[in-house]
């Protein structure tokens, strides 16, 4: 049970779309440098024969859960047989007289490398999640195709035979590193951003996208460093001559690297993550995007802001979403001819109100501001529930929610207020003019001299 369970693993689609990422790396190592094992160590072939026999025990699991007819059904699968039936002989040479690597460059096991190859395809036409690696999956099968052909043909293009190959070769390393550029990608969007931004790790999820952003740069300039060298020149030679170039563009450019600075700091310190709700510079709204360069804003609306992250170190940022609520506050106006149980009796409905609703926290205040304008002011503030994902289906947003939850305040309050009989002041003002000489007479509360 536990030998099955472990061969169920490593047959699992992730597992047997990095082994055969190995294998094209192998491949396009042993096609552009044909006597690598003699200058790095035959430990390269040992990493292709150990490929192929994954592939052999993945073709024996499969073979025995579908059984011969299930099995040979697919078409794929009978692709991954004749890949697999190629490439016995790299199974048996390590066991004859010449040991590993006497068969030297067969053409039946290039046709295998070949072959083995275009199993990638398999995932990126069939997954959704793969579907970004058709194009450079296509152009490294093509190149290898061309490089094989050229190859199989040197003898009657002599003269041009060294550039083509050499131009192959380059692009063969720029399109191998143009697919693992891409398989980080996927790698990062499916399995890193989900893990590393759950429990116990908890990242922000901009923080993971720039860790993928670091390893995309090092990875395409490590694979450009290599094709120069493939090419016949020293990359470290070609780096020196545009070091001052550099320089010269790093000081026109200071704005720009303060923002990257910035950035990185952000990411760093988190003094709010992506989807906290901030406030800065009088503008309010939930983080969407945290970038090197600049951080985006999501209003009410919908609109999107756009700050240089410049900003957020030079001004202060009010992080609403840190205090675990939404902070509402209102107050109404009493008719003033409110008797006083009247009042008592409106401020226990707005605090039973904030009791008994499922979003409002039982913490809230209410407060009669004593004489106002013609009214008796009544004062109130509640704690609205944070938003979270959970509640998209309810609430659209953190907005949609805070405005429905006042909504259902305000029309509980109306419904108990009218059941009650209390009358509210309404915003209008009467004047009564009695004596046109004078505007000020004693029944206005005050007294002529």
């Amino acid at each position: 049970m536990i030998i099955k369970s472990a061969l169920k693993f490593m047959t699992h689609e992730a597992i047997v779309l990095s082994v055969i990422f190995i294998n094209a790396v192998v491949m396009v190592a042993l096609e552009t440098t044909p006597t690598l094992p003699k200058t790095i160590g035959y430990w390269i072939l040992w990493v292709d024969f150990v490929c192929v026999l994954y592939f052999t025990v993945e073709l024996g699991v499969k073979w025995t859960d579908l059984g011969t007819k299930g099995y040979f059904s697919d078409n794929w699968n009978k692709l991954d047989f004749l890949i697999v039936i190629l490439s016995i002989p790299v199974l048996i040479e390590p066991f004859l007289s010449g040991g590993i690597g006497w068969l030297g460059d067969m053409a039946i096991l290039r046709l295998a490398r070949f072959l083995r190859l275009w199993r990638i395809l398999r995932y990126v036409y069939t997954s959704e999640t793969y579907k970004c690696l058709r194009i450079p999956v296509i152009l490294l099968i093509v190149l290898t195709a061309f490089t094989m052909l050229i190859d199989s043909s040197k003898d009657l293009i002599s003269d041009i035979y060294p550039q083509i190959k050499l131009t192959l070769n380059v692009l063969l390393v720029l399109s191998l590193t143009f697919l693992l550029v891409r398989m980080l990608r996927v790698l990062f969007s499916t399995f890193f951003h989900r893990k590393l931004t759950q429990n116990p790790y908890n990242f922000d999820s901009s923080l993971v996208d720039f860790i993928c952003l670091i390893a995309v740069v090092l990875t395409s300039l490590n694979g450009i460093m290599i094709a120069i060298s493939t090419a016949g020149h020293d990359p470290f030679a070609l780096l020196a001559g545009l070091g001052i170039g550099g320089m010269a563009i790093a000081f026109a450019a200071q704005d720009a690297v303060a923002n990257i600075i910035a950035g990185i700091m952000l990411l760093v310190q988190k003094p709010f993550r992506t989807g906290d709700w901030i406030c800065i510079n009088g503008n309010t709204g939930a983080v969407h995007h945290i970038g090197l360069r600049c951080t985006v804003l999501e209003e009410f609306g919908g609109e999107h802001l756009t700050f240089p992250n410049k900003i957020f170190m030079d001004s202060p940022v009010r992080n609403i979403d840190k205090r675990g609520f939404y902070l509402l506050s209102g107050s109404i106006r009493l008719h003033h001819k409110t008797k006083h149980n009247e009042i008592n009796e409106v401020i226990d409905m707005m605090k039973k109100i904030c009791t008994e609703h499922p979003e409002l926290y039982n913490d809230c205040g209410v407060r009669f501001e004593g004489f106002g304008e013609a009214c008796f002011p009544v004062s109130f503030w509640m704690c609205v529930k944070e938003w979270s994902q959970s509640e998209q289906i309810i609430y659209r947003d953190r907005w949609e929610k805070i405005r429905v939850v006042e909504q259902d305040f305000y029309i509980k309050l109306v419904k108990g207020i009218n059941e009650k009989g209390i009358t509210c002041a309404m915003p209008i003002r009467e004047m009564v003019e009695e004596n046109k000489t004078s505007p000020l007479t004693e029944k206005d509360g005050y007294h002529e001299n």
